[in-house]
């Protein structure tokens, strides 16, 4: 029953990356690296926002002790979802696009002056 569901899940995902690939196909985005790229083996934005470009491939391939939620949060904060995402239980590959706060979450609480 167990790889019945992962079946099913793993269809999805695929049907899901191939209607992605239909809406893209005719798009050209110069800002688009193919060419180079980038691996990594955290989720969080901050780390993968030092090692990888905006526009380059990404592939995660996080440890054996990662959780098993890891993949769909790093597709989640890492990837341009404007381009197809393929998540599995091992990794995610991707457009690299960091999210607006990741140079955030890395710095400490800015002070603004509402203290007496």
């Amino acid at each position: 029953m167990k790889s019945l569901v992962l079946s099913a899940a793993g269809l999805g995902l695929v049907i899901a990356g191939l209607s992605g690939c239909q809406q893209n196909a005719s798009r050209s985005d110069a800002s688009l690296d193919q060419a180079k790229l980038c691996q990594v083996d955290t989720w969080k934005p901050v780390t993968v926002a030092n090692s990888c470009e905006p526009g380059q491939k990404v592939v995660f391939r996080p440890s054996k002790s990662a959780a098993d939620d890891a993949p769909v949060l790093f597709a989640a904060a890492n990837c341009d979802m404007r381009y197809a995402v393929a998540v599995t239980p091992v990794g995610a590959t991707c457009i690299y696009k960091p999210i607006r706060s990741a140079g955030k979450l890395g710095a400490p609480a800015a002070d603004n002056g509402s203290s007496s």
